[in-house]
């Protein structure tokens, strides 16, 4: 992995910035924010590998409906990395480290496979 990207990662992990401990909305920094978006290959509108089915599964694992409008509400379009821009912007610091969790989980699921597959 990328240092920066496990930087961030231990960060959320040992809550130095509250996605762990807070109760409002999620405390990422534009610079989190930008590493992120980096890493979880959100140019042009993608997430990682996911199609909007599969999307729509991973986060049905955390009890999110991410096709809710909220998620875009706002924003230019209803595309992948929008709805995961706006589910940075409305949802609580706990939520938004456990999505974050699962998706540094498939991000090393596909590097550890060396090809870059369908979620």
């Amino acid at each position: 992995m990328i240092p920066l990207f496990v930087s961030l990662v231990q960060r959320i992990v040992y809550g130095k910035i509250n996605l762990l401990l807070g109760d409002f909305i999620a405390d990422l920094t534009k610079r989190d924010k930008n590493i992120l978006e980096k890493h979880l290959q959100m140019e042009g509108g993608h997430l990682l590998n996911f199609t909007h089915r599969t999307l729509g599964d991973f986060f049905e694992d955390f009890d999110i409906d991410i096709y809710n409008e909220a998620y875009v509400r706002g924003l230019s379009s209803g595309a992948k990395a929008n709805k995961m821009r706006g589910f940075w912007t409305i949802s609580d610091n706990e939520t938004v480290g456990r999505v974050l969790l699962g998706l540094i989980g498939i991000y090393d699921e596909d590097r550890g496979e060396g090809v870059k597959q369908t979620v």
